[in-house]
């Protein structure tokens, strides 16, 4: 088996305080990741939403993380996970902002992929 640390990085524009997509990750066939990290970042706060398809009762909601979706302040570790998604499978990231403002926001996942036979 192969392990590497990666992560991933989504965005989107949001004006709305209804849940919203930021976007999703793919997890391929016969790879693992192991999630450790997500972070949520906007102007507007709020709340951070992980969706992972095969685990239909994961409630997965965070507080932002800091108020910029372009820089990580010193402050604003991401919050810690340990949650193992087999491929196939789609990790969603979604928000509920505070505000119905038009605000660019972000989301990373960082995780261990565990890539299969080398």
């Amino acid at each position: 088996m192969v392990s590497f640390t990666d992560s991933q990085e989504v965005s989107a524009t949001v004006a709305s305080v209804s849940k919203s997509t930021i976007g999703t990750i793919n997890v391929a066939k016969g790879r693992t990741f192991l999630l450790t990290n997500v972070w949520f970042g906007s102007a507007q706060k709020g709340v951070g939403i992980l969706e992972i398809d095969l685990y239909a009762s994961m409630i997965g909601r965070y507080v932002f993380n800091t108020d910029s979706a372009i820089e990580v302040a010193a402050e604003s570790m991401g919050w810690p996970l340990n949650i193992p998604v087999p491929g196939p499978a789609t990790i969603t990231l979604s928000t509920e902002q505070a505000a119905a403002t038009s605000n660019l926001v972000r989301a990373q996942i960082n995780y261990i992929d565990t890539a299969g036979a080398a």
